[in-house]
């Protein structure tokens, strides 16, 4: 590890330069690696690998993991030639704020090739959750039969984000399950923009979140006032579908509450607030006539090291109402005073918007009774009901205790409780002129409980997030979405439909045991539309050695789509032994099943 580095939290790299924090060459120098671990290292680029002007290069059964930079959290490789990854896993990898780019792979102007490997769980604070792609080559970036899932970024490219004037392949991938978290965000799949070229065929791309444009694709120019359209292909492959989603449908009512950190820093924030009160009001109610508005404000325990006279961690301004007039003149009474430190009591405060009584039940339980507030018993009941959207919109310039004084709730502890049934409630997060740190709370707030995180740079702006974060809880953005002037070939943007001749279909492709493929041969009751729909044979494509099906029977006549395996599911034998009836001799009894085989993960019940 870079010695700089070593011993920081993760949100609190060096920002002076270091490369590779576990493995670093330069000027055609050619590195193998090969069934190793570059696990946990930390550098400003390249926190697991740094490859800079390098030649042919592999990297195979390797593992790729935790590791933390600023570009390229495990790998940052640029201006190589013929670099190649196989079978190996890059996950849990972050490329932090200030550059944020790349959570697992930084490729510039690199003719990289990756496949057979898995690029998941990954995270960047702005672009290419999994992959970030810039810089034209001499031949394109390639990605080839790679699993690429559960991976997220703030702004856009959730699983892939390709730029300036890249060019890059993506063949027989999945990728599923990728998540942009801000707003605005595009391409919780994949994205493109600066001049770059994707062309994406045999793949999947499904069931990839963003809550603002292009749930799976996002095709733009990058910075409007100089705009640079790109471009994207796709055949041969299953999107989410657009017009035909069932799942296409906005809330018919919204119970909001506004939980605003009145510390003293906090004074033009909440004035910004305040003089908008109705405009913020009338915005709720053309886009969600029926709603309900509470607000709450916060600052922190009034004890020794953490806030001071007149603080306290929660207080009911307004309760649940739909009295318009009472919210504006709640929302004028606020007024900042304490503070001058941090963290404060963002955590208990979400308790109380959430689970009033739980808090007062902790909170007693600890000893500390005393901060429980008797004049602000709790906001009132959220409405149920899956119409219903339930919000809370967090302002505040400061960051949580976590875990938090007292009760020891952990973000975890919140996102949690935000999630539970009947009535689970997202959380939009508006830091305010926020530090890394405060950021990386309120991106993983957001985050876990389906809201965005939207930041303000100054007061100026604070309104303006509060009406985006409004327009977002009933917006159902598009699984398509390409900017003007950029090009999606063959996507009819009126209709919303593909060409015929590119063969893309829009139908579940009904995974099963992770990223295997429904198949009526292994068990499942319909066979996935991927099987045999792709656009040559499985061997002509380097996969007759790999399967889509999870008792590992190889691909064969035309490729599948999406990712294949290297093999199927293990199976295990099932042996039952009754024992002899002591009572009477000779009789053994009967279990249903009474054994066999059956895939890892299988619940067997014994009757």
């Amino acid at each position: 590890n870079d010695p700089n580095n070593a011993a920081l939290p993760a949100y609190r790299l060096n920002p002076y330069i270091s490369y590779g924090g576990g493995i670093a060459y330069i000027d055609a120098a050619r590195v193998q690696v090969v069934d190793s671990n570059v696990t946990g290292n930390f550098a400003t680029i390249g926190g697991g690998v740094y490859g800079d002007g390098a030649l042919a290069s592999t990297f195979t059964d390797s593992n790729f993991a935790d590791n933390v930079a600023f570009k390229g959290g495990a790998i940052y490789a640029v201006d190589g030639d013929d670099w190649t990854i196989e079978n190996s896993t890059i996950v849990r990898n972050q490329a932090l704020r200030p550059g944020g780019e790349g959570g697992g792979l930084f490729i510039a102007s690199s003719p990289l090739l990756v496949f057979d490997s898995n690029i998941s769980s990954n995270e960047a604070a702005y672009s290419g959750g999994g992959v970030y792609a810039a810089g034209s080559g001499f031949l394109p970036a390639e990605l080839h039969n790679n699993l690429i899932t559960h991976n997220i970024a703030t702004r856009d490219g959730g699983g892939i984000s390709a730029n300036w004037h890249s060019e890059l392949i993506v063949t027989n991938c999945t990728i599923a399950d990728n998540e942009v978290v801000a707003a605005p965000a595009y391409g919780g799949g994949i994205f493109t923009a600066y001049g770059a070229r994707v062309d994406v065929t045999n793949s999947i791309i499904w069931d990839n979140v963003s809550r603002y444009d292009g749930t799976q694709i996002g095709v733009g120019s990058g910075d409007p006032r100089y705009p640079q359209p790109s471009s994207m292909s796709v055949s041969y492959s299953i999107v989410e579908p657009g017009p035909n989603d069932p799942n296409a449908f906005g809330p018919t009512a919204l119970d909001i509450v506004f939980m605003i950190d009145s510390t003293g820093s906090m004074g033009g924030d909440i004035a910004a607030v305040a003089a908008a009160a109705g405009q913020i009001t009338q915005l709720i109610g053309s886009t969600i006539p029926d709603f309900r508005i509470a607000v709450v404000d916060y600052r922190d325990f009034d004890t020794p090291g953490m806030g001071g006279p007149g603080d306290y961690p929660y207080r009911d301004v307004v309760p649940f109402t739909r009295n318009v007039p009472q919210v504006i003149a709640g929302l004028n009474t606020l007024a900042a005073g304490g503070g001058g430190d941090e963290p404060e009591s963002v955590y208990a405060a979400l308790m109380h918007c959430m689970n009033p009584t739980r808090l007062e039940t902790d909170l007693t339980a600890a000893g500390a009774a005393a901060f429980i507030q008797p004049a602000s018993p709790g906001i009132g009941q959220w409405r149920p009901g899956q119409g219903v959207a339930r919000a809370i919109i967090v302002m505040a310039d400061a960051p949580p205790h976590d875990p938090e004084a007292f009760v020891n709730y952990t973000l975890a502890d919140i996102v949690d409780e935000a999630r539970s049934a009947p009535a689970p409630k997202q959380i939009f997060t508006i830091p305010v002129r926020g530090t890394a740190q405060t950021l990386q709370y309120f991106t993983a707030l957001a985050q876990g409980t389906g809201g965005i995180m939207i930041e303000a740079a100054a007061s100026a702006d604070v309104v303006d997030a509060i009406m985006e974060a409004i327009r977002l809880m009933a917006w159902v953005p598009p699984a398509i979405y390409v900017e003007n002037g950029c090009q999606l070939s063959g996507w009819d943007a009126a209709a919303r439909v593909w060409a015929a001749g590119l063969y893309n279909i829009e139908e579940d492709p009904n995974f099963v045991y992770g990223y295997y493929l429904a198949h009526l041969d292994t068990g499942q009751d319909i066979n996935s539309p991927a099987i045999d729909a792709g656009s040559a044979s499985a061997a002509d494509l380097g996969l007759a050695a790999h399967t889509t099906r999870i008792d590992g029977v190889f691909d064969a006549a035309a490729v599948d789509m999406g990712y294949h395996y290297r093999k199927g599911v293990d199976r295990y034998e099932l042996k039952i032994q009754i024992v002899e009836d002591p009572l009477n001799p000779g009789i053994h009894g009967r279990t249903d099943p009474n054994g066999g085989w059956f895939y890892d993960g299988t619940v067997v019940k014994v009757r």
